[in-house]
């Protein structure tokens, strides 16, 4: 078999940036993700179901609600359980998943900490839920059996390397990377001149400096200020248009929309971001079907349904009940009964005389969704019937798609996530459910479609989606935007005597000083690795909404006497940006 050459880094899984290369093989650029499927590959363990997490939430809401019926203790999760069983039940989840990964064997004696008692019990409740009741394989489980079966095969791999020093990383990667014989890749160091703002910002960064200097504005570090960022990416657009020989690379802190959007508007080729997500008007059925299960209905989430571009109903009764509803809110009264018997009456005549029309088919869907039984809101609804509600909407989803030519992919992620609340609830032990908790269903597992980005066009200029992703150096880098984007962390999960517990039974966890570690390392990389100009675009709100500058901001000032000659604002006339061309 032939060798290969692995480099591995925790945001390798984003969209990358690399030096042009000639055509290379056998080398491996991967995230988490891509390892694991990568080694379950080559070590024939693939097969794994990947949209199983719902059910494996499903599986622990049942292991915690059965537990506490039976156990009167005072678990410490109890409260929070019965407010919101989903939500804690993912979060138990995900407790436990970090304790497994970590190398727990979940066996503990009277004197451990009491929480991790009760998580012990709740996760062997939770496996073993009975043979017709087995939770999926989640990752969880899967790195665990890679390790098991890792010592028992070599593997083609001549050279592997890690970006991040292993120390830092989770347990259960730092185990396979030392078994895959891991050497830690050399951190970036400072490429610009000394001389530089830029050099002198890189050897603040890396530790070499501390002097604090006037900024010369010598063009090699900017800092472009704009209230929003679609002013900032018509303004970059324009200057890259002015400036041909301006092409630097990009990091995309958000989602880049706008300002690929500006960059095509200029001429230049697109990085293929598009500018919405193509399955999110079909998503949004499956948070508005509920409301024609509940008495009384919200005249605005139906007028919201009918108006949807997707939606089970003929493009003309949705008119006709969209416009009834608009001006009497309300379904069900004399007006709307008139208008919906008056389409109809039309609509039986042109069938008479087109065969393509089904009447009774267009009739068939409007009395399912307008015509059902409805529930007082106030109390609570027969899962059957909702899931019945579901089962309907995945199929017709899956018979829109086949019909359309295949056209619209988004109706096939709408059945699968249809598929997927019916697969949840079916785990519920509960026979009915609140308005409350058939929302908190829907939100659990209702997930915005993932960016899926279009074709690049030939030309474009070189991005990475993270900053850790930033594998080589790069003569320019515009950062867009330097905003705050990591999640903000208010306390560890585990108390210290949880920690020194597992400590000494050899199970160590990764805490917020490692984490914090990764961060740092994560925002310095890209900095560190221009060579000669570097441009952070800093606005005030992002499509509308407040941000925060990003945290190095602060590195930034303590570096230089002043950040004056440096800042160049939209807010301010146009001679006071010569700098930036």
């Amino acid at each position: 078999m032939r060798t290969m050459h692995l480099i591995f880094g925790l945001a390798l899984d984003e969209e990358q940036l690399l030096q042009s290369r000639p055509l290379e093989g056998g080398v491996w650029r991967v995230g988490p993700e891509a390892l694991l499927h990568l080694l379950e590959g080559m070590l024939g363990q693939t097969g794994h179901r990947e949209d199983a997490e719902h059910l494996r939430i499903g599986q622990m809401n049942r292991a915690a609600g059965s537990l506490l019926q039976e156990d009167t203790r005072p678990f410490f999760f109890r409260r929070s359980f019965e407010a919101d069983p989903l939500g804690t039940a993912a979060d138990l989840l995900r407790r436990r998943d970090e304790l497994l990964l970590a190398g727990w064997d979940f066996r503990c004696n009277d004197d451990a900490p009491r929480r991790l008692i009760q998580l012990a019990e709740l996760h062997h409740r939770y496996v073993e839920g009975g043979a017709d009741a087995a939770p999926p394989a989640g990752k969880a489980e899967r790195w665990r059996a890679l390790l098991e079966a890792l010592p028992r095969r070599p593997l083609p791999f001549e050279r592997v390397e890690v970006m991040e020093p292993p120390a830092l990383l989770p347990p259960h990667l730092q185990r396979v990377l030392e078994m895959l014989g891991a050497a830690p890749l050399p951190a970036p160091e400072p490429l610009a001149s000394s001389e530089s703002d830029l050099g002198h910002f890189q050897r603040c960064l890396a530790g070499g400096s501390s002097e604090k200097r006037p900024a010369k504005n010598d063009g090699s570090l900017a800092i472009l200020q704009t209230e929003r960022d679609a002013d900032g990416a018509a303004f970059l657009a324009a200057l890259l248009r002015r400036n041909p020989h301006f092409q630097p690379a990009l990091l995309l802190s958000d989602s880049g929309r706008g300002l690929d959007a500006a960059l095509a508007h200029q001429g230049f080729p697109t990085l293929g971001i598009p500018s919405a997500s193509l399955a999110r008007p079909a998503l949004q059925i499956l948070k508005l079907a509920p409301t024609f299960l509940w008495e009384p209905v919200d005249p605005f989430k139906v007028l919201e349904f009918v108006s949807l571009p997707f939606q089970p109903l003929e493009e003309g009764l949705a008119e006709v009940i969209g416009r009834s509803v608009a001006a009497n809110p309300g379904i069900g009264g004399e007006r709307f009964r008139q208008a919906v018997g008056r389409y109809f009456s039309r609509l039986e005549e042109r069938a008479r005389h087109d065969g393509s029309v089904d009447a009774a088919a267009v009739r068939k869907q409007y009395e399912f969704w307008f015509r059902r039984r409805r529930y007082d809101a106030q109390g609570t609804v027969p899962r059957q019937e909702v899931v019945a509600l579901y089962r309907h909407l995945r199929r017709w989803a899956r018979s829109a798609y086949e019909q359309d030519g295949q056209s619209h992919p988004s109706l096939l992620v709408l059945a699968a996530q249809a598929e997927r609340l019916v697969e949840l609830m079916e785990t519920l032990p509960a026979e009915r459910l609140s308005f409350q908790q058939l929302e908190r269903l829907v939100r659990a597992v209702y997930e915005p479609a993932p960016v899926q980005f279009l074709p690049r066009e030939a030309g474009h200029l070189p991005f990475a989606t993270h900053p850790g992703a930033v594998l080589d150096s790069v003569p320019a880098l515009v950062w867009w935007t330097f905003t705050q984007q990591e999640p903000t962390h208010f306390f560890p999960r585990w108390y210290a005597e949880e920690r020194a517990y597992l400590s000494q039974k050899g199970v160590h966890l990764q805490g917020p000083a490692e984490e914090n570690a990764l961060l740092s390392l994560h925002r310095r990389r890209p900095l560190l690795q221009v060579r000669e100009r570097l441009l952070l675009v800093v606005p005030e709100r992002i499509e509308g909404r407040a941000v925060q500058p990003h945290p190095l901001l602060g590195d930034l000032a303590a570096a230089f006497q002043t950040l004056n000659p440096l800042t160049h604002s939209l807010k301010l006339p146009a001679a006071g940006r010569e700098g930036l061309a």
